[in-house]
């Protein structure tokens, strides 16, 4: 319903402050568009004259009304006059063109405006996330174990189960009385167990014995027993037992996972799913001599392409003890050395370091961290292509008996010695061509 606003000339003015406390909201936003021009407006029968700015391709408007941006109606002038009944000036505002086209385009292309700015610091924000860590990953995995269980019947290494009886509420029993406990590998329960002593550890004297499994547990069949006596207060001085059993079969449920890590620990871990690429920047170039002077077509340079750092962060849990841990490099290229931490023992490696490293390490059921940095030395390898290097750990344990488990074609299987492993991508520098003069100095070996 189009709205009119009519006013005789004595009260345009009132009119002309409203309109004004009307628009004035908007006026702190039009700075972004082009300022209008100036025009003069006549108010009146020759009472005085009111200017106010006026938007391309209109007649006249109120001050601080906001430009006409687009619109696909016909433009019609915000302001005209017509001769009342008594032969009066009267000024119409058409109010509700202004508000249903102007308006609206307006806030149209303001609400633009401002969600591409949006759009744009968000872009800069995740770009200056990449830069500063070189990384393509930024969802972090966390370590998960293999569906492996553990009950007091298929017990974890290194875990305390409480084996338990309850003695019934019978005439002259109130399960006050003695209980023995035993652990045995003999089927006979009362013979003499053999040399298991290294196998368990035991504790408790009442209605609950505490047990802990070691590694060389795992594998074998264990009875746990225990033998309960108590006088019968109906039996006069009698003092009566029984004897029960449990069967206990220990389970090997040690797991290894590795995770590429911004400064080797758990906090900084990046990413790794098995094969995910982390990326990794090349380093500065570290040093460039000339190291044959003379005839530019003679001289010699050499370049020292600085030194790349890969870290992971490596756990194992499901187990307590020492566990033989074997670290696998490779992708390292001609002219590379790498620096493995202090106590993993080369094996088998190449001459850049390609190769197995063994170390032996302690763990704990709950979970034991360990930091791994590789410092790769460059020395002349230019590195104008991306490299891959892979960084694969596996363990065992029991003489290399019990290895490390995964959920694979079945839960809690044991694990192929490759499966752990994170690739770090050291990205390729820039390819710099001669242009004029044709040729650089040569370098005096480069790869």
């Amino acid at each position: 319903m189009k709205n009119q606003i009519e006013a005789k000339s004595q009260n345009s003015e009132r009119v002309y402050r409203a309109l004004g406390r009307q628009n004035r909201t908007t006026k702190s936003i039009n700075h972004i568009f082009a300022t209008p021009a100036i025009a003069p407006l006549v108010v009146g029968r020759g009472k005085g004259i009111i200017q106010g700015k006026a938007p391309p391709g209109s007649s006249g408007a109120a001050r601080g009304h906001p430009p006409a941006l687009s619109s696909d109606k016909p433009a019609a002038p915000p302001l005209s006059f017509k001769r009342g009944v008594g032969g009066e000036l009267i000024l119409q505002f058409q109010f509700q063109t202004f508000n249903k086209y102007q308006y609206s385009n307006f806030y149209k292309h303001f609400n633009s405006i401002i969600m591409k700015k949006q759009i744009l610091f968000l872009v800069v924000a995740l770009f200056a996330v990449t830069a500063a860590f070189g990384q393509i990953n930024p969802t972090a995995e966390v370590s998960l174990p293999p569906t492996c269980g553990g009950t007091a019947t298929y017990p974890s290494v290194g875990v305390s189960y409480p084996y338990t009886v309850s003695i019934t509420a019978t005439p002259g029993y109130t399960g006050v009385g003695t209980y023995t406990w035993k652990v045995t590998d003999k089927t006979d329960l009362f013979a003499t167990p053999g040399s298991i002593a290294a196998d368990y550890t035991g504790s408790g004297t009442g209605a609950t014995y505490n047990i802990v499994w070691n590694a060389s547990s795992v594998g074998n069949t264990y009875y746990v027993v225990v033998d309960y006596s108590e006088a019968n207060t109906t039996g006069g001085s009698c003092t009566i037992n029984n004897v029960k059993v449990f069967q206990v079969q220990p389970m090997n449920n040690f797991w290894l996972k590795i995770n590429a890590s911004t400064d080797g620990t758990v906090t900084g871990i990046i990413a790794n799913n098995g094969t995910d690429k982390i990326n990794v920047c090349s380093p500065d170039v570290s040093a460039a001599n000339i190291t044959t002077t003379g005839d530019p077509t003679t001289a010699r340079v050499t370049y020292e392409f600085g030194v790349t750092e890969l870290k992971a962060s490596i756990h194992a849990a499901g187990y307590t003890g020492d566990f033989q841990a074997i670290l696998t490099i490779a992708g390292l290229t001609s002219n590379q050395t790498v620096a493995v931490p202090s106590g993993w023992a080369a094996t088998s490696v190449d001459a850049m370091g390609n190769g197995t490293y063994s170390q032996t390490l302690a763990a704990v059921a709950s979970g034991s961290d360990y930091a791994l940095e590789l410092d790769i030395t460059n020395h002349q390898y230019e590195g104008k292509a991306d490299l891959p290097v892979r960084i694969t750990i596996d363990g065992t344990y029991a003489s290399g008996t019990q290895k490390d488990k995964y959920d694979g074609a079945t839960d809690c299987i044991d694990q192929p010695d490759d499966a752990d492993y994170v690739i770090h991508t050291i990205k390729a520098r820039p390819t710099v061509a001669p242009t004029n003069p044709a040729s650089f100095v040569t370098p005096s070996s480069i790869f």
